[in-house]
């Protein structure tokens, strides 16, 4: 199987491969289009910037839940990775 630009002899990803890359990034846009953005969207530029970055580095990734963390915040996650690891 080859992907367009990827030449022969050389190395390139699978499509499972990319599937598992941007199968995360995925649901972190299907999140923040169905919990955050207003359905009416914003009125200008800097208002989006400031209200996504707020929902990216406070919400999403200090406050909300996730399945894949047990149920804790990718942050309260990080930390206790470092705690069992002694890292911190």
């Amino acid at each position: 199987m080859e992907l367009s630009g990827c030449r022969s002899g050389f190395v390139c990803p699978t499509r499972r491969w990319l599937g598992d890359v941007i199968a995360p990034m995925e649901r972190l846009f299907r999140s923040l289009k169905s919990e955050w953005i207003p359905v009416l969207g914003y009125r200008n530029l800097p208002e989006a910037r400031k209200d996504v970055g707020g929902y990216l580095m406070d919400y999403y990734n200090r406050q909300r839940p996730h399945a894949f963390n047990d149920g804790i915040s990718p942050v309260a996650a990080e930390e206790n990775l470092k705690v069992l690891s002694g890292i911190s």
